[in-house]
């Protein structure tokens, strides 16, 4: 009785430490992915505080029906203008509906660097707006009305 008691023990300590092992590695496992994930979102929320942006000149022009915008990035954040999103009057805006989009002075980059200003025309603008709203990458908007 006393050798198959020890024999018990042993294969249930076994069993206890290789449990133990699999839920250990399963707990360090997903304590790097939550480490990760709150990594990322203090980095996302770093650059949301770090952009700004300032609609510095509007202008419509009543013959071509085109809305010409002037946007300045005043944050410490670069933005990738391409991906921006525009709404006159509450409406959004196509890309079908955007003349030109460029950063002023900088020919074809994507990339508005701080301190740049984006030049956007707007075609299909029957009448000169009262509200304009550009909307960066990471959702920071620039607000206009008249």
């Amino acid at each position: 009785m006393g050798f198959s008691v020890t024999v018990t023990h042993i294969i249930f300590f076994l069993a206890f430490t290789g449990m133990a092992s699999a839920v250990m590695g399963t707990y360090w496992s997903t304590s790097d992915e939550l480490q990760e994930a709150r990594r990322a979102d203090a980095e996302r929320l770093a650059e949301i505080v770090q952009t700004d942006l300032t609609v510095t000149t509007t202008s419509y022009n009543n013959g071509l029906d085109r809305f010409t915008v002037d946007i300045e990035n005043t944050g410490t954040t670069t933005l990738d203008h391409t991906q921006f999103a525009f709404l006159v009057e509450g409406v959004y805006i196509d890309s079908a509906d955007i003349v030109s989009q460029s950063v002023v002075g900088e020919g074809s980059t994507e990339l508005l660097m701080p301190g740049d200003t984006l030049q956007v025309v707007i075609g299909s603008i029957t009448s000169s707006p009262n509200r304009f709203r550009a909307i960066s990458e990471n959702g920071v908007a620039a607000l206009w009305s008249a």
